[in-house]
């Protein structure tokens, strides 16, 4: 109303005379002008990104589906299958091919190793050049330009997620297929390996065998064995430890063994290994043609041999969760 010198909701003052002025205003610290100074860059910089994602949004994305939005802002959505389309008003068409990506990609997850794990992660990563192409694509697009815009997204999306994602995924969870039978594993068994582990007795590991022959008995008939290559199986006993079998079970240094092999039925005959500097008791147990008289060469491996811990059993799906000692 006239007249009035402060506000009646907020009491804020409605002329200057009623401001108070303070004529020391706060400065900033030395401490933030410097860091200032070294990052002056910063706005420059941020301020080129937007210019260029802008330019390069204007150059993908047809004028058509951008309703009054910045292309950048459709650009980076690009990166979630169906998004772009939820942004742009297209609510059903981006939940098709947000769910029908994530139904196949978690199920490609779910079945890595096996040729159904790699024909639905295939299918994902399609499911995503898709909605990426409904976005960018003109009508008035010549058959060349729309081969071309399919060609830079999937390149765009293999070198910029997929590939880098798989190969970090490597070191973390990497598959291996079971060639052929190893009791208690079935061949195409998949099983998840972690190589950037610190090995330690109890863990299921999977180790290289050097090449080595045998001439002795296998099956009750002399036969020359010739061992190499990956093997799988449990660490039981560490540098300095012995490891024995009575005939009836396992001890480790004298006291019954905390953990078993993997086919801890395997052998029948008692035996004692101790394990040297540098080195793990592992009993080659899912190896069919490995033999007692072989242990004392076969069962202290070297610890640069062992390539990494198998975290769990992923197929067949009625052996899913960690790997266990059968009896």
């Amino acid at each position: 109303m006239p007249g009035l010198t402060r506000c009646g909701r907020c009491g804020g003052a409605l002329h200057s005379a009623a401001v108070q002025i303070d004529v020391h205003p706060p400065r900033a610290t030395a401490r933030r002008k410097r860091l200032r100074k070294q990052f002056s860059a910063v706005p420059k910089l941020r301020e080129q990104a937007e210019t260029l994602s802008t330019q390069v949004g204007k150059t993908l994305i047809p004028e058509w589906v951008v309703p009054d939005v910045p292309e950048s802002s459709i650009l980076w959505r690009l990166f979630v299958p169906g998004w772009a389309q939820s942004y742009l008003g297209h609510r059903i068409r981006g939940r098709i091919f947000f769910w029908s990506y994530l139904a196949c990609f978690l199920s490609g997850l779910l079945m890595i190793g096996t040729g159904w794990g790699t024909w639905l992660l295939g299918l994902a990563v399609a499911g995503h050049a898709a909605s990426v192409l409904d976005v960018v694509l003109l009508e008035t697009d010549s058959r060349f330009e729309r081969l071309g815009k399919g060609a830079v997204t999937i390149a765009a999306l293999l070198g910029g997620i997929y590939v880098p994602l798989w190969w970090g995924s490597l070191f973390v969870a990497s598959p291996l297929v079971i060639p052929r039978a190893a009791y208690p594993f079935e061949p195409g068994d998949v099983l998840l390996t972690n190589a950037l582990f610190t090995p330690r007795v109890g863990d299921a590991v999977v180790y290289n065998v050097p090449y080595i022959r045998f001439n002795g008995q296998v099956d009750g008939r002399n036969a020359n064995v010739v061992l190499e290559g990956w093997r799988i199986d449990r660490i039981l006993a560490g540098p300095g430890q012995t490891l024995a079998f009575n005939g009836k079970g396992f001890t480790l240094d004298g006291v019954p063994a905390p953990h078993l092999p993997l086919n801890a039925g395997r052998y029948r005959s008692p035996f004692a290994l101790t394990a040297r500097s540098g080195e793990w008791i592992i009993l080659p147990t899912t190896d069919q043609y490995a033999t007692e008289f072989m242990l004392p060469e076969l069962g202290r491996v070297p610890a640069r041999n062992v390539l990494g811990r198998v975290v769990f059993q992923l197929h067949p799906l009625t052996q899913f969760g960690r790997i266990r000692s059968l009896p």
